[in-house]
């Protein structure tokens, strides 16, 4: 380390069992331990630097939060504990900021964490790449903290990452399926007044369910990503697969399996059969199904694992719950609907279509967002029956 730092320009001022004491010329020293670890602490660091910066000529630090204010805290233990220097923190505006006017500090990060100067654009650190899982990890929690964000919205099960610089996103995404298996994608949006924005979008149960093992360094945000992955519905072929173990039978027919499911017709059980055939977890010969080894293999495995339970909703069911809340509110439109009673978007707009061919319900206007909205028709109003 004091090779290093030498060859880097800075001034060794004292070296003893305790550390070192460095230097940038006439700034004021930082002391630094030994031996120096690329530890989780620097990885919260120049994640954290992704709400601040380094200043151009390297003259300060600063780091400002306004999600989680224990976190300017947390930044200013760090510092103080690692480097030996003194951060100010003020609040303004209900957002906390910590500086650092320290030069030897802000080269330190600069050139031997590997952390971009304001005039740079944003990177993950190179020893970041190479470190432990552990470490990358906290990495991952403090940068989703940062510019992170997690939806719950019936219609928009997702994490976003959000950043006006592209080749970070890049970077943010090959990190994830390197490190995590973790597939996402980037998309571009225009603010008026600002220029392009990006984000890495993570939204489909697999992807997230990975992602949760990472998590927030956030509370909030969490609290959020489990309760979006809490509500995760296990997939039909796997609670076909699972319950097919309860036929005990080498070969079985497309009877026996939906004798087990009796709200599934016929045509329902077909289609899921097919999807474990698709798979290789299912065979069909002369005298019917029989599973093969690998699903038998899966499915012990998933057994105890899947939660057995009903995927489809009555159609009576929504079309009552949804009369009644047209009841409530004079119009609305099929998000909205979906938003407020749990429903998919698709289901929504199928149960929409009936309810206007059977003349209960009338399309009312179109906004400037394109937003179809539809009302009760007056003499439907209150009239809709219960469920038979």
């Amino acid at each position: 380390m004091e090779k290093m730092l030498k060859e880097l320009g800075f001034d060794i001022v004292d070296a003893n069992r305790d550390g070192l004491v460095v230097k940038w010329g006439k700034a004021r020293s930082i002391r630094i331990q030994l031996p120096f670890i690329f530890d989780e602490e620097m990885a919260k660091i120049a994640a954290m630097i992704l709400d601040g910066s380094v200043s151009k000529n390297c003259s300060s630090v600063m780091f400002s939060q306004k999600k989680d204010k224990s976190k300017a805290y947390e930044f200013d233990r760090i510092c103080r504990l690692k480097f030996e220097v003194i951060p100010i923190i003020r609040e303004h505006l209900g957002c906390m900021y910590v500086t650092v006017g320290n030069k030897s500090f802000a080269k330190f990060l600069n050139l031997v964490l590997d952390i971009h100067r304001s005039d740079e654009k944003a990177r993950i650190p190179r020893w970041i790449w190479q470190s432990d899982i552990e470490i990358i990890r906290t990495y991952l929690r403090y940068a989703y903290a940062m510019e992170g964000s997690v939806s719950l919205l019936f219609s928009a099960k997702e994490v976003k990452f959000h950043s006006v610089v592209l080749s970070y996103i890049e970077e943010l995404k090959l990190l994830l399926k390197e490190k995590f298996g973790i597939e996402s994608k980037i998309q571009k949006y225009f603010v008026k007044g600002y220029g392009n924005k990006y984000y890495l979008w993570i939204g489909d149960e697999t992807n997230l369910a990975k992602f949760a093992k990472i998590g927030f360094a956030l509370a909030s945000h969490e609290k959020r990503l489990d309760q979006l992955v809490s509500e995760f519905k296990p997939k039909a072929w796997k609670i076909t697969l699972v319950k097919l173990l309860e036929l005990q039978k080498d070969e079985f027919s497309i009877e026996d399996v939906r004798l087990m499911f009796g709200y599934l017709c016929k045509r329902a059980v077909h289609e899921r059969n097919q999807s474990l055939i698709r798979y290789g977890y299912l065979t069909k010969g002369i005298n019917g199904y029989s599973i093969t080894v690998i699903g038998k293999s899966l499915a012990l495995q998933l057994k105890g694992n899947v939660r057995i339970c009903k995927l489809r909703t009555s159609a009576r069911e929504n079309e009552k719950s949804i009369m009644t809340l047209f009841n409530q509110k004079q119009k609305m439109f099929r998000n909205e609907i979906s938003k407020e009673l749990k429903i998919s978007p698709k289901t929504v707009a199928d149960v929409l279509k009936r309810l206007e061919k059977e003349g209960l319900i009338e399309f009312d206007l179109k906004d400037k967002f394109q937003r179809k909205y539809y009302r009760i028709k007056n003499w439907a109003k209150g009239s809709f029956g219960p469920i038979k």
